[in-house]
């Protein structure tokens, strides 16, 4: 085994697994614009264009054909592997099956976004749509609509790879790289989400990477372009990021503009023009081309239907989430950072009705089973971070200090990235519902990076108490992991046993809620064809036999003379 790793470089492998999903996003895209939509074949022709790319951009690399071969092997079975383990955890939850679930099922069928205007919800219409577009794709392959979390867990490595490989490169100690690279990739949106169609996770993943990415330039690169890893993964990260959500366009270009705006200025002053206008070149092909060509779905369509590119989160007829989804405790608070501290500093819950504070690091009641929840509401980053802000604060205000009177370049960094993270809080909608805003997780950390360097006992102590209260807060998510998995498991056992029913009766769904009678789940429906169900969609009331399946379902299972009396009585039935 050690043999046949000898000559692999694992930042080959995270870039080319970086290449392979924006392979996909990008030409599947352009597809559309050129009306050639999602088919079986898809995933394979971008695999094998994904690997020319490879080849020709890392050929140094490859001495032989025999290397190239080995880096083949082990990406496809990365990419096997994470696509397994999506397949085996079913989304129970809202967005997934209203919504994301619906959007993915309806391209892998060959629905071309650019041209939808009816077809899914208000969301699946109109919203960003690259995590869609890939997990489609991978969809239409292995003919299971859960395999696209596979994204979450491909994205998931890269960074793994990143972050250790920074923060080893400037602490020379495997142990302080494994202690802040654990946090930050197992964090508490990727544990509740990864099983899940939520992918607040994902954008957390693809804007990590883009700031990372910038932040290598400026820290090893002395404000140069030298490497072309980094340049790829910002490329790549940047591309992803910005098409996941509208908001993530915003945050994304306001740390790109920050860190990208101080190395062009650093490059001003060394009168290095020639590294300004390629970087300047770059941010611009980079934000253009992924607003207006693999943003053409959404952005564009929604400048041209709606004269906004951001329908239906601004512009005419709008969805105001903001006023929908505020806890009454927060109407008597003057502005949106009070309303972050406050849901910062509370209990963690799923529930906007009962919005308490607590003292750091207390555990109260109902807390660790509310961590279940993919969209979690108050203190959305885990019961310990509240507690994990104070101590990073104060370290973190004790390490300025210490860097300014050092005049240190760290000190610019260090303002520019907590500038980024806490000066548009104020400006920000629902900040106080923590998935929306993946980057206030990187707030403990960014105190982490300048001790790394560092060997004194104070600076060792500092990073191995910040670290570890990170570690604990993310271990919280565990059990639900687990617990997951189990549910997915005895799901895919029912799903089974009524495929095998509905070979020798006729099976009648419904939605389980009768308040959600004109909502029908339709992301759930495809998990049933998936597994060669036979179904009739109705929305009237089941008989009283009916079972629960999947949570938002209840079934029938009606011999040949009870099909015949109901059809007739819901004749026109929705299949």
């Amino acid at each position: 085994m050690k043999q046949f790793f000898k000559d692999i470089k694992f930042k080959v492998i995270a870039v080319s697994l970086l290449i392979i999903i924006t392979t996909i996003l990008s030409t599947t895209t352009l597809g559309y614009i050129i009306n050639i939509n999602i088919n079986n074949y898809t995933l394979i022709f971008d695999i094998i264009l994904s690997f020319i790319i490879i080849h020709k951009v890392f050929k140094e690399e490859f001495n032989n054909n025999k290397i190239f071969i080995k880096y083949i092997l082990i990406i496809l079975f990365i990419i096997y592997l994470t696509s397994l383990i999506g397949m085996q955890y079913y989304d129970f939850y809202w967005d997934g099956n209203t919504y994301h679930k619906n959007l993915i099922g309806l391209l892998a069928d060959g629905l071309n976004p650019i041209n939808n205007t009816k077809a899914g919800d208000l969301w699946a219409i109109h919203y960003a749509n690259a995590y869609e577009v890939i997990a489609g794709v991978f969809y239409s392959f292995f003919d299971n609509i859960e395999v696209g979390k596979c994204i979450d867990l491909i994205l998931s490595i890269v960074l793994f790879y990143n972050i250790y490989e920074t923060a080893f490169k400037m602490s020379k100690s495997k142990l302080k790289a494994s202690l802040i690279s654990i946090p930050l990739v197992l964090s508490p949106l990727f544990l509740s989400q990864f099983s899940t169609y939520y992918l607040d996770d994902v954008v957390g993943i693809t804007l990590y990477l883009s700031i990372l990415s910038l932040f290598n330039m400026i820290y090893d690169q002395d404000f140069q372009m030298k490497d072309k890893y980094h340049l790829i993964t910002f490329i790549c990260s940047t591309l992803i990021c910005i098409n996941l959500k509208f908001q993530a366009l915003f945050i994304c270009g306001l740390f790109s503009c920050l860190l990208g705006g101080y190395i062009i200025i650093n490059n001003l002053i060394k009168k290095d023009y020639k590294v300004v206008f390629k970087l300047i070149g770059y941010f611009v092909l980079v934000y253009a081309s992924g607003v207006l060509l693999i943003g053409s779905s959404t952005y564009v369509k929604n400048t041209i239907l709606n004269n906004n590119a951001f329908y239906p989160l601004l512009g005419n007829k709008s969805v105001n989430l903001e006023d929908d989804n505020e806890p009454v405790n927060f109407q008597v608070l003057d502005n949106r950072f009070e309303k972050w501290l406050y849901a910062t500093f509370s209990k963690t819950s799923i529930n906007y009705d009962n919005v308490k504070m607590k003292v750091p690091f207390f555990i109260h009641q109902n807390e660790l089973k509310d961590l279940k929840y993919p969209d979690l509401r108050i203190a959305g980053f885990g019961v310990w971070f509240s507690g994990l802000l104070c101590v990073s604060f104060a370290i973190g205000l004790l390490e300025l200090i210490y860097l300014i009177l050092k005049k240190s370049k760290w000190t610019i960094v260090l303002l520019l990235l907590v500038g980024g993270i806490v000066l548009p809080i104020p400006f920000l909608p629902i900040v106080w519902q923590a998935r929306y805003y993946p980057q206030i997780y990187l707030l403990p950390f960014i105190v982490l990076f300048p001790l790394l360097s560092r060997k004194d006992l104070m600076s060792n102590l500092a990073f191995y108490i910040i670290s570890l209260i990170a570690i604990v807060n993310v271990s919280f998510y565990i059990p639900n992991v687990i617990d997951s998995y189990n549910n997915s498991k005895e799901l895919d056992s029912e799903l089974l046993y009524l495929s095998d029913l509905s070979m020798q009766k006729q099976i009648f769904i419904s939605t389980n809620d009768d308040s959600f009678k004109d909502l029908y789940f339709p992301g759930g429906l495809y998990n049933l064809r998936d597994k060669n169900i036979k179904f009739t969609y109705i929305q009237d009331k089941l008989t009283k036999n009916a079972q629960i399946i999947y949570g938002f379902y209840k079934y029938d299972a009606l011999s040949n003379k009870e099909y015949m009396k109901l059809i007739k009585k819901y004749n026109g039935a929705k299949s």
